[in-house]
């Protein structure tokens, strides 16, 4: 794999019984870009989402995250690899407040671990004011910096989306695959997580994003792949993305 590629998907495959929900797609994604994922409902795109995170393994097809095989891996193997993720329904632990679901990331790199950290066992203590620093700075890049004690739960929608997101940074992630996080947003929440994402671009990390709403998508991605019925009928920018008449022809029900 060349080094100017992070992830690659080679004819990837998953069959339900009799039912293919992805049919031979491939694709790839470079370092420091934001790649979509789009389709009409039934596409393909969460399944997709679940192979590359290991939630489901392929029928058939390889993916490679840095050169290795992660296809046949458990979900915290490839995200040891370097893959964060967040859901289509917000994941938060509810009992915790919003800095120690953060620290709760951290942890995953810490010397301490999770393990340890429950039980207060060494080097934990020593390590604590720093996962809690580390926290508080991510925290402080989506807004939330002033509700870091409050419980995760008592967030309004939007800003509990922006804490999923962080929490998923703090494994500092080299690709970030988020599945619909504009969902249940309003316009200027939406605005607010379309700047998230430019930034985590911006400070390395390359970005797979699926969504329905197509003026995020048509803004941020340098690059797009539509689905339709699992296969891969189109690739490339934006523009070219909008003007293919198969994706005209699969959202739409009529040509060019």
């Amino acid at each position: 794999m060349s080094e100017e590629i992070i992830l690659e998907a080679v004819g990837v495959t998953k069959r339900f019984g009799g039912l293919t929900a992805v049919d031979e797609v491939s694709f790839s994604i470079k370092p420091r870009t934001i790649k979509a994922l789009i389709g009409p409902n039934g596409a393909g795109k969460s399944t997709m989402l679940n192979m590359l995170s290991g939630v489901y393994r392929p029928t058939s097809g390889t993916i490679r995250m840095k050169g290795k095989r992660i296809d046949n891996r458990k979900p915290y193997q490839i995200a040891a690899l370097g893959v964060g993720r967040t859901f289509q329904t917000v994941h938060l632990f509810g009992n915790m407040t919003v800095v120690e679901n953060v620290m709760v990331g951290l942890h995953m790199k810490s010397r301490g671990g999770i393990l340890n950290s429950a039980l207060r066992l060494p080097p934990v203590p020593r390590d604590e004011k720093i996962v809690f620093e580390r926290a508080m700075g991510l925290l402080a890049k989506v807004g939330l910096e002033s509700r870091a004690l409050e419980i995760a739960t008592n967030l309004p929608y939007g800003q509990q989306r922006m804490l999923e997101t962080a929490r998923a940074m703090a494994s500092e992630p080299a690709l970030l695959l988020l599945d619909e996080p504009a969902a249940g947003l309003s316009s200027k929440e939406a605005e607010e997580f379309a700047t998230l994402i430019q930034m985590i671009k911006e400070s390395g990390v390359a970005v797979l994003v699926v969504d329905h709403d197509m003026r995020l998508i048509m803004d941020i991605s340098d690059e797009v792949v539509v689905l339709d019925q699992g296969k891969k009928i189109a690739e490339g920018t934006p523009l070219e993305v909008q003007n293919d008449k198969a994706v005209v022809l699969a959202y739409l029900g009529e040509e060019l």
